[in-house]
């Protein structure tokens, strides 16, 4: 912040910017992902994030560092939706929690490993450049080196895998096939995007999403200025110790993925149980004296597990690449706000009381609609198994056809 003569609001204006775009143009970009192929549109969000990482070394004031950041979301708002609808396209929903696992796994590795390699940079001496430039130009490397090898290799679906044999290809196609018998087409149509836009499900899940990632984004960014009030220690030391509560992190979303796949029709219930290990964790950073800074290490440890259940959720619940295609956008775009709101409500450092008690009570909303959402997903597929021959057909009728219903079909029946 002092090379670029920023304020402690500035910088985390610079860091909320993003996040503000992905909120407004989530939606349109996916609706373009939607009607173009995957092999193009994913390859080149990696390779233009990565880019402008590394133009960010470039910045010299704080107007240049929030418009590369700026633009930077305009990328990322449609990475995270990308993401999960091009998986949706290849696993089964009793396959999803794991692969989106490993996702937020290798996001929270890069965070964890990204404290110590940033450490590692902090202490290279340089007279030409800032060791903060270093850290973007070095971060934004993979990206782009990822993204060239992603136009070579990456394949739009099971039918056009080169890597595949026919054998397997016929198999993948075959496997998938189920689960896509709700929607008879695979066709763009405008219409899918209205049913999506009226459905109350889509705004109940992304409640859930943007609860929680107010509570994830929160502390993750200012996870370095929580453990630097713990202890005597240096800002480079501080940054280093954020490294064991995210590898935690990553063991935890292994198993909740696992698990939650196991049982994949109760996935409410290992949100509820990784958010109650989650709040103990505040709670011992809060009222834990503070003499006692292995227990409020071990807090933080405990505070920044994580449940990347939420995301496979929602996704296990709508039907068709086009209503799945939209939703993604939604969920992602209130996910979005979720995240640049995490970053303002963290204002009242050290301590940070005021942050930690917000987080909490989002905790407190999120385990309320998980709840609600349950109970009413629940009732939609009591109903379902109740429904006469004549009733389904007149659901599938009162839906627009067989193009148009999606999971709103009487034999779709919801993970709850």
């Amino acid at each position: 912040m002092q090379d670029l003569n920023m304020t402690e609001s500035q910088y985390q204006w610079c860091l909320t910017s993003p996040f503000i775009v992905f909120f407004c143009l989530s939606i349109p970009i996916s609706i373009v992902l939607r009607r173009w192929r995957p092999s193009f549109f994913l390859p080149t969000l990696i390779l233009f994030m990565g880019g402008l990482t590394m133009c960010a070394a470039a910045a010299k004031n704080f107007a240049g560092l929030l418009a590369v950041q700026t633009v930077a979301g305009l990328f990322t708002s449609a990475n995270e939706p990308a993401q999960t609808y091009y998986l949706s396209l290849w696993y089964l929903r009793k396959e999803f929690a794991q692969r989106v696992g490993y996702f937020t796994i290798a996001g929270t590795m890069a965070s964890g490993f990204g404290g110590l390699i940033a450490y590692g940079i902090s202490q290279i001496p340089t007279t030409r450049i800032y060791s903060w430039q270093w850290i973007y130009l070095i971060f934004g490397i993979p990206g782009v080196v990822a993204g060239i090898v992603a136009f070579i290799v990456l394949p739009d679906r099971p039918e056009t895998a080169k890597f595949f044999t026919e054998k397997e290809r016929q198999l993948a196609i075959e496997r998938l096939a189920a689960e896509q018998a709700y929607t008879s087409t695979e066709q763009w149509e405008w219409k899918q995007v209205v049913t999506v836009l009226t459905d109350w499900k889509v705004y109940m899940f992304s409640l859930v999403l943007m609860l929680g990632s107010i509570i994830g984004s929160g502390t993750r960014l200012v996870l370095p200025s929580i453990i630097d009030g713990m202890g005597d220690w240096s800002e480079d030391i501080s940054l280093a110790l954020t490294t064991p509560p995210m590898i935690i992190s990553c063991i935890c979303t292994y198993f909740y993925s696992k698990l939650s796949d196991r049982w994949y029709w109760q996935r409410g219930y290992f949100l509820l149980g990784a958010y109650s290990v989650a709040m103990i964790g505040f709670f011992i950073v809060m009222f834990v004296p503070e003499e006692h800074v292995g227990v409020r290490y071990f807090g933080v440890c405990v505070l920044t597990t994580d449940s990347p259940v939420r995301y496979s959720w929602y996704s296990c619940n709508f039907s068709g690449p086009t209503r799945r295609a939209i939703a993604s956008a939604i969920v992602f775009s209130f996910n979005a706000a979720g995240n640049a709101i995490g970053g303002q409500a963290y204002f009242d450092p050290p301590k940070y009381l005021m942050g930690h008690t917000i987080a909490l009570s989002c905790f407190g909303l999120e385990i309320f609609v998980i709840l609600a959402l349950r109970i009413m997903l629940n009732r939609a597929n009591k109903k379902r198994e109740a429904m006469t021959p004549e009733e389904k057909g007149q659901e599938i009728e009162k839906y627009g056809g067989e193009n148009l219903v999606g999971d709103r079909h009487p034999d779709f029946r919801y993970a709850l």
